[in-house]
């Protein structure tokens, strides 16, 4: 084993071999992640790093080279408040989850939104508008849009194609002396007659040690036999901060011959989806743990990859020595030393599945399945590999409609499929069913869609498992925070509204001020609408008045007046 391991050749990271510009920090202290570039999230790798703030919202966001503000944006989900700045050496710095923009900025995009009558705005910029220079202030850091917190989300993009790279190339120094730390391994079979210690299916085994010396439990060899291949879980640590963070490189080499590799250099947002092909999604759907697989399926287009053998024919007989390396940016490196002993390959008998219809979907054909009262329209390209769905009915004596069991909720999904559900006869109120997709608990559903077309209720799905259509009446709800109707409202700086729907979610709503439209931020993780007192709120009473609509239509009006 010692000899295999000193065969491994060093791995140099990216930052020694490519040349780029060396950008100064966004932010005034020193520099903490708590997310890394390409780290892994739900079904999408994250686009930059996530720069802690100290833990509050409101400090100073910088201009990290000079250029021009090319973009902005506003959105109640997503980077919430986002900047984009070009810069002439061909790259576009992004500064995302803002609590507010510079004066010059914010007066520009408030008057953008009047003049579009939306919160939600997505601005182009032209070079003359917004010059800026390298540490000039472009916004102060916050937690709106999906942010889970305060912190600044940072990426550095591709001018030219927009793809984003990884932003430690550019000049972002951290502290960072600690190895990656390896959790677990799996070993797949990939065919029928494959085993993995005596099994046909996939074994998972914890992983003791720390740094270059990650082991297996007892230094125990993996048994298998045919063909197959691998997956690891791993997280990144850096110096005094708490999160577990991505990986830069991932290699897995048997008998010192490299058969699987990527680099957390760049990607496409096109491709980011893809993610839910790179990890073992089943596991994931079940223990919440995401494990990174060596398989390569047939309709994985992530260009990440740099080997994509990813899997290994083993000779009955015969010993193999593996071990999988593991580096983050900085360059610590861990090792996950192990040994497989290669089994006899036993002619394994096909099992027989009972008692549900079966359906064989293959990744690059479409497919219709139709049903009495339902059907599903697959497009070519939905799943990563050929899929086989199981479909079964479940009947209730207390709902008119059934529920439609279509594949399962460890199977990903990349295209979307539309699904229809046929309301019975009887049904009243057909205009408000939606269709709804259950939980794992299988207690829970909620709303994927709900669109009625010849006699079926549909929905563009990207998740399996047991469908049912619902009924949504109920209008939303409207709550005023921070004042009462009719009240004096002089003393406060702004409004807060929170709305709420329990079934098919806010689809959209508008506020008004003495009968003109009203600027109000939409904060949707927290379900707040904020007005921020202007010139708008006149001297007296002022007619306020708020619709919010839901997904199905359903419409609440607050009306009052307010005194100021």
């Amino acid at each position: 084993m010692l000899l295999i391991l000193l065969a491994i050749p060093t791995l140099v990271c990216g930052q020694a071999d490519k040349k780029y510009p060396q950008y100064s920090p966004p932010v005034e202290f020193p520099v903490y992640l708590s997310g890394t570039f390409a780290e892994l999230r739900a079904n999408h790798f994250h686009s930059g790093v996530d720069i802690r703030t100290q833990g509050v919202e409101g400090q100073k966001v910088l201009a990290i080279g000079d250029g021009y503000v090319s973009r902005i944006a506003v959105s109640p989900t997503g980077f919430g408040n986002a900047v984009y700045i070009n810069h002439p050496e061909g790259y576009t710095s992004v500064y995302g989850h803002l609590q507010r923009f510079n004066k010059e900025l914010a007066a520009y995009v408030k008057a953008e939104q009047y003049k579009q009558k939306s919160f939600k705005v997505d601005i182009e910029l032209k070079p003359d508008q917004f010059p800026v220079k390298k540490g000039q202030l472009i916004a102060l850091s916050g937690n709106s849009g999906s942010s889970g917190g305060a912190h600044l989300h940072f990426e550095v993009r591709d001018a030219a194609t927009q793809e984003p790279m990884n932003p430690l190339y550019f000049g972002i120094k951290i502290k960072d002396y600690v190895r990656p730390a390896i959790s677990m391994i799996a070993i797949y079979p990939l065919d029928e007659n494959s085993t993995v210690n005596k099994k046909s299916e996939a074994a998972y085994i914890a992983v003791e040690g720390w740094g270059e010396q990650h082991r297996l439990p007892k230094n125990q060899a993996v048994h298998a036999s045919g063909k197959i291949a691998f997956g690891i879980s791993v997280i990144d640590k850096q110096n005094d901060v708490p999160n577990n963070n991505g990986i830069f490189s991932l290699r897995l080499l048997i008998d010192s011959v490299e058969i699987f590799k990527y680099t957390a250099d760049r990607f496409s947002f096109a491709e980011t989806r893809y993610i839910n092909s790179m990890i073992d999604y089943r596991y994931y759907i079940e223990h919440q743990k995401r494990l990174i697989r060596t398989e390569i399926d047939p309709n994985n287009r992530l260009r990440i990859y740099e080997n994509k053998k990813g899997s290994v024919d083993l000779e009955a007989g015969k010993k193999y020595y593996a071990v999988f390396e593991v580096r983050d940016f900085n360059g610590n490196l861990s090792l996950l030393p192990f040994t497989i002993v290669a089994d006899s390959v036993k002619q394994a008998k096909k099992e027989q599945k009972q008692n549900a219809d079966i359906y064989f979907a293959r990744a690059d054909e479409d497919l219709r399945v139709t049903k009495p009262g339902f059907y599903a329209s697959i497009p070519s390209g939905a799943f990563y590999r050929d899929e086989e769905l199981l479909f079964s009915v479940e009947k209730s004596k207390d709902s008119l409609v059934p529920s439609f069991q279509f594949g399962d909720p460890g199977i990903p999904v990349q295209r979307g499929i539309t699904i229809g559900l046929q309301p019975a006869q009887k049904a009243p109120q057909k205009d408000k069913m939606y269709v709804a997709l259950f939980d794992k608990t299988g207690k829970n559903a909620s709303y994927v869609g709900g669109k009625m077309q010849n006699g079926y209720i549909t929905a563009s799905v990207r998740n399996l498992g047991k469908f049912t259509l619902l009924t949504d009446t109920i209008k939303p709800k409207i709550q005023a925070i921070n004042f009462k109707k009719g009240a004096s409202v002089t003393a406060l700086k702004e409004l807060r509204v929170k709305i709420t729907d329990d079934q098919s979610g806010i689809d959209d709503y508008t506020a008004t001020l003495n009968g003109e439209w009203l600027l109000m931020a939409y904060d949707a993780k927290n379900d707040m609408l904020i007005y921020e007192m202007d010139e708008h709120m006149h001297k007296g009473k002022n007619a306020f008045k708020l619709e919010v609509v839901d997904n199905m239509g359903n419409k609440n009006v607050f009306e009052t007046s307010l005194i100021r």
